[in-house]
Order: C-alpha cells, then sequence, then structure tokens
C-alpha cells in the first residue's frame, strides 16, 4: 500500500515522547488532540499529541469502539486539532453526513488529512466492504461548505513514478481522469483539507 509523505509523522524537539508520556501520571496541557478515524489495529502515535483511536473492531487498537456510519459519533463539538481518515470513508455509506460530522467536532482551522483509492484503482473494487469510491475534484464539492482544499496528491504504481508520469498526470488531473484513468490507474489520493467553521456545512 503507498503511504502519503504527509502521514510519516516526525518527533518534535520541544516535548517528549510517546512512550514516556505513557509513563507520566499526567498529560501535558499544550498537546493536540488528534483523531484516527478507523485506525484499525495500527493506531497512529504522534509526539506532542494526544491520539484518540475509534474503530467498529473491539479487536483493533481503538480507544473508542463505534460504528461510524452511525451519527452523531460520541465526541463534543469542536474537540479535535487534526483528524485523520486513512482508508476509512470507502468503507462508510453516507459521505456528505460523515464530512458534516468530521466539521463538527472539529475545530476552526483544524486539518483533515484523508487517503483513500482513486476510482481507477484496483484498491478500490478488490475490497468487498468499499460502499464509495472517490474521484480527484470528490472533496471540491465541501469547498465553501465548511472546508477548504490545502492539498492533493495522486499515487501511482512504481511503474509509472520512475517513467515521469506520476507527476505528469498530477498537474494535468482532470485530463488524466477524462482520458486515461482506466489506462494508466492510479492506486490511492491524499487529500488535505482545513475545517473552515465561518462558512458552515
Amino acid at each position: 500500500m503507498v503511504t502519503c509523505q504527509w502521514l510519516v509523522l516526525f518527533p518534535h524537539p520541544r516535548m517528549i515522547t510517546y512512550n514516556q508520556r505513557d509513563r507520566l501520571p499526567y498529560y501535558i496541557p499544550e498537546m493536540k488532540r488528534v483523531l484516527d478515524l478507523g485506525c484499525g489495529k495500527s493506531k497512529h502515535r504522534i509526539r506532542e499529541t494526544t491520539v484518540i483511536g475509534v474503530d467498529i473492531d473491539p479487536e483493533s487498537s481503538a480507544d473508542v469502539v463505534h460504528d461510524l456510519n452511525k451519527l452523531p459519533w460520541p465526541f463534543h463539538d469542536g474537540e479535535f486539532d487534526q483528524i485523520i481518515c486513512q482508508d476509512v470513508l470507502e468503507h462508510l455509506d453516507d459521505t456528505p453526513s460523515i464530512m458534516q460530522e468530521i466539521s463538527r467536532i472539529s475545530k476552526d482551522g483544524s486539518v483533515v488529512k484523508i487517503r483513500t483509492p482513486h476510482y481507477s484503482s484496483h484498491y478500490a473494487f478488490t475490497d468487498p466492504t468499499h460502499r464509495r469510491y472517490f474521484g480527484y475534484y470528490t472533496f471540491d464539492h465541501f469547498c465553501g461548505k465548511g472546508y477548504k482544499v490545502m492539498e492533493k496528491k495522486l499515487s501511482f504504481p512504481r511503474i509509472w513514478r520512475m517513467l515521469g508520469l506520476s507527476a505528469f498526470f498530477n498537474r494535468y488531473p482532470r485530463r488524466w481522469e477524462q482520458l486515461f484513468a482506466f489506462v494508466i490507474r492510479a492506486e490511492n489520493m491524499c487529500i488535505k483539507l482545513e475545517v473552515v467553521k465561518s462558512e458552515g456545512m
């Protein structure tokens, strides 16, 4: 599975490590709160941060066991500084309602980091639990409705990266989707959104 560069989580020199913090009798109040949606058995660990994992599977590493299709989620309004949606949105039923719920529990200016298979990807159709398929411009729908797109990137198999086509099609994604998406297939998309509370949903 191709990972996105911003999902490689780097340490911060001013703060103690995750494992050190576990041995302390208290949490540092400056720590950010991050929600890892559909965390599975590999919940993200980020220094300087309290990460809350949520998943439907009681055998996962989730702190909260909950079916994400059941709204509202058991979190307060404006609770999180960042939401990680790695390989989860494609499993959920109602994307607009899910995006509205993510906005509700996020602070103004929070970052939502999404990784999902592109609709041309073999990852999209080989998993029978996938319920939704996304294109490069899907999340543009939410611009002006509580979100601003900060970054979008398509990932391609290694052969296309070596030939330079990955960079080319990321530069011209509309033409690629119109003409070549089912010839030179992508794998995943990485989308970074900013929550803009003043715009509403």
